[in-house]
């Protein structure tokens, strides 16, 4: 019975689920009140320095972000096979046009205007004027499908140029003045071969094969749709509320305990929320909101520890910041995929989210912070690209997607932090940076990344292949599926970033670390995209030919993504005691690994060090993973055992107290009368079970003697005796008949059915603990407000019920107890027992 006791004083931590890391914004916010470091406490096991950046450091997460599908690449191929068709190529007539102002989309030209305007009353040189102005158009783009095709030398600078103003307006305008080519081709060359003579014949049919009418207009596909998410249950209703209530006391136990022992001290910097909230709340705050944020907190601290232990290996070795920050991506990956997030979401999605902590302010170079920046960089990068993949259509043809992806990509390289982007400029510089920080492709570099498009394209689709035959109107994933996708989109995303790597290793090595690589070094090859330029941009001369030392680090540890998403999957959810100790092993590992000459030192350390953070941690784990009631009493003895009465015969002292024994007393209540009201009385006895939860406050007499005695009172917040209660209370019931023709019965009783509201009796009782013994009696009185129901039945003049109403009458119970005293937790004049 006393396990029962305290499940249930305790059960507003029982069953929460697991939640997910919540918005970079909230948690920021979380980050706003610092933790109060007490410099002297015996727990301490970081520098100043260390507790300073493990205070900053949050998990990362990545939110979803809409993949705008973009028709570029699909309607360039469509323009070209018709201008193709057309053989549009051949109809220079000599006139000259600015094509950028055509097809950029920014109102620069009235081309599309001038058409519309064309009528039967238009003059011969407006007509004609439009048609050679039509037939350059066409020429010129005949010409540039060609060369991106690879013929006649491939594409010039000013070509890709326009490309990327075609790329930026997605097309519309090219599909638009294609389609008028297409629909006018005939008539376009009727008009300007037709004599003057015959010209109004010509001109009328020209006017209207050139009218735009509504052009077709983008069209684009959703966002990829995610897996599903887990669902998190909340506590509803009046019924859980009043079950945490029995909670108040313990919490402001734990709180003001914890806040001065372990909150102040560096373990607590592991569980910062769970402190925050401690620290932070008081009485007057709803017990159901401090019951949910409390666990809440706890949970989420217990769940993104990894990342602060990732930190400060980075800390204590900044070699090893490539491989923490790398692991603490997979880690969120991971923990993405666990929720039931789509991991191709989270990798496409990964280079748009906010600068995480390492990434913040101008970290100093080989710091564990430049590493981590660095590492953020070139994932982002790899992310980067595969967003631009995702965003093209996947039946798209080659020649035209790895256009539309190297110009998605350099417009969403653009959308970077100016942090990321400078970083990217020394990590990769011969990449195609301008001298502003904005990435923008020339022919040479269209050429060289063609190769590691088509792979990544590979890479990407086959895990949208994998991703959609997980889900199903018929099969919905488990979360192992959705955890070996992850692991596959892990790989995935690392592939991408040695492709990049590969490249810029390529230019180096070819061009003796020359910044771009000359067009004499591609064959020229009718099938080949972006055969060799027209025109050869400057190289530039880089100072050496090795790849940056960032890259070298990085290479192994992308190499073993899939080594490296095993390791973070086991500590991403699950048993949290499992989780956390293996993240602990994890932790002193990679220290061992990486921490240089003295590697061995410092992991013997920090796993002794870690053992400040350990000891306390099997109470929150226990609470945590408690699947019943059983478990959390288990959990909560092992926290408060038992013997805590005998302080109470030492000194005075203040308990959270539960107590189990006899109650007997009387009622005073409502009683029935004849008219269907009610007079409050006596309604007679009862004798029950005593169990109430409260706070006790106790004074020894005669604490000297061999067998002393305590007084005290006891301010009660829920009894549940009162729900076993054998009530003598005097059921009684009226009819009366209604205007209508009807009756109406009203009853007063005890509650029909068990309800969990019948719990809270606040209550005042004085008490004496009998002669050093864990017994105790007393007398005294409490409020249960649903100790009666008033049942209210109407029918009408056939004798049917027509409804029924129910209420509750509160009612005072006084009595005397005699019961086991049953101590949570003792507080005396010295402190805590």
């Amino acid at each position: 019975m006393a396990s029962a006791m305290v499940a249930l004083s305790l059960v507003l931590l029982w069953g929460r689920p697991a939640l997910a890391a919540p918005p970079a914004d909230q948690a920021s916010a979380d980050q706003d009140e610092t933790l109060q470091r007490n410099p002297d406490s015996k727990l301490n096991f970081l520098s100043e320095a260390e507790y300073r950046r493990l205070d900053r450091t949050q998990p990362i997460t990545v939110p979803t972000q809409v993949v705008m599908a973009s028709e570029f690449p699909q309607r360039l191929a469509t323009s070209c096979k018709t201008l193709d068709d057309l053989d549009a190529r051949t109809w220079a007539v000599g006139a000259e046009v600015d094509l950028d102002a055509v097809l950029a989309g920014a109102g620069e030209s009235d081309l599309f205007e001038r058409l519309q305007r064309l009528s039967s009353k238009s003059s011969i040189t407006e007509v004609r004027t439009a048609a050679r102005e039509l037939a350059a158009i066409g020429a010129h783009l005949g010409l540039l499908c060609d060369h991106v095709a690879g013929y006649d030398g491939g594409l010039t600078v000013a070509e890709v140029e326009l490309l990327r103003a075609i790329f930026d307006d997605d097309a519309s305008n090219l599909t638009m003045l294609v389609e008028v080519l297409d629909k006018a081709a005939d008539q376009l060359l009727d008009v300007l071969t037709a004599p003057d003579n015959g010209f109004e014949q010509a001109k009328e049919a020209f006017v209207t094969a050139v009218d735009l009418g509504s052009p077709g207009t983008p069209q684009s596909i959703g966002a990829l749709s995610s897996l599903g998410s887990a669902g998190s249950t909340a506590f509803t209703g009046l019924t859980q509320f009043l079950i945490n209530r029995a909670k108040e006391e313990a919490i402001a136990f734990v709180r003001e305990e914890l806040s001065t022992a372990l909150c102040s001290a560096d373990p607590g910097l592991f569980i910062p929320k769970t402190c925050k909230v401690l620290r932070t709340t008081d009485a007057s705050m709803s017990l159901s909101a401090m019951g949910s944020a409390l666990n809440a907190a706890l949970l989420a601290d217990l769940e993104w520890m990894p990342d602060r232990l990732l930190v400060l290996i980075g800390e204590r070795a900044p070699e090893a910041s490539y491989a923490a920050t790398t692991l603490r991506v997979l880690l969120a990956l991971a923990r993405d995929a666990r929720a039931h997030g789509d991991p191709l979401d989270f990798i496409v999605s990964l280079h748009e989210i906010n600068e995480i902590d390492c990434e913040q302010g101008s970290p100093a170079p080989g710091s564990s912070d430049a590493a981590c920046a660095e590492t953020m960089a070139l994932l982002r990068m790899a992310s980067t690209l595969a967003y631009a993949i995702v965003s093209q259509r996947r039946d798209d043809s080659d020649y035209f997607k790895s256009l539309g992806v190297a110009f998605a990509l350099e417009q969403h390289a653009d959308e970077l932090p100016e942090s990321v982007r400078a970083r990217l400029q020394v990590m990769l510089p011969e990449a195609g940076w301008t001298a502003d920080g904005h990435l923008r492709f020339s022919p040479v570099h269209l050429s060289k990344i063609h190769r590691i498009i088509v792979e990544s394209v590979v890479i990407v689709q086959s895990l949208q292949s994998r991703i959609a035959g997980l889900g199903g109107f018929d099969n919905q994933p488990n979360t192992q599926d959705i955890l070996a996708t992850a692991a596959v989109a892990a790989v995935a995303l690392a592939n991408i970033g040695l492709d990049i790597i590969d490249l810029i290793e390529e230019a180096r090595s070819q061009r003796g670390g020359a910044a771009t690589v000359s067009a004499a070094e591609v064959a020229p090859s009718p099938t080949a995209l972006l055969a060799s330029p027209a025109t050869t941009p400057t190289t530039v001369a880089a100072p050496t030919t090795a790849l940056p030392e960032t890259l070298v680090k990085l290479r192994p540890l992308l190499e073993d993504a899939s080594d490296g998403f095993a390791l973070v999957e086991g500590i991403s959810g699950g048993d949290l005691s499992e989780s956390l100790e293996g993240t602990f092993e994890l932790i002193v590992s990679m220290l061992a690994r990486h921490g240089g000459e003295t590697a061995k030192s410092k992991s013997a350390e920090l796993e002794r060090q870690l053992d400040n953070l350990r000891r306390y941690l099997p109470m929150f784990i226990e609470i945590a993973n408690a699947k019943s009631s059983d478990e959390v009493a288990a959990a909560l003895q092992a926290a408060f055992p038992a013997g805590g009465y005998k302080l109470k015969y030492r000194q005075p002292a203040v308990s959270i107290n539960a107590f189990l024994g006899a109650y007997g007393g009387a009622l005073y209540g409502s009683a029935l009368n004849a008219d269907a009201t009610t007079t409050r009385g006596l309604v007679n006895g009862e004798f029950s079970l005593y169990a109430p939860v409260g706070v006790h406050i106790t004074g020894p007499v005669g604490r000297h003697r061999k067998r002393p005695w305590a007084l005290g009172g006891l301010i009660s917040v829920i009894d549940v005796g009162g729900m076993t209660t054998s009530k003598w209370v005097i059921e009684d019931s009226t009819t009366l008949d209604t205007s209508s023709g009807g009756t109406e019965t009203t009853a007063v009783g005890e509650p029909g059915n068990f309800n969990f509201a019948g719990l809270v009796a606040p209550g005042g009782y004085f008490t004496i603990n009998v002669a050093k013994a864990p017994f105790a009696l007393g007398i005294g009185a409490s409020y249960s407000p649903f100790a009666q129901q008033m049942t209210v039945t109407t029918f009408d003049s056939n004798g049917d019920q027509t409804g029924t109403s129910q209420s509750y009458l509160g009612t005072l119970r006084f009595g005397a107890f005699l019961a086991v005293d049953i101590t949570l937790v003792a507080f005396g004049l010295g402190g805590r027992k």
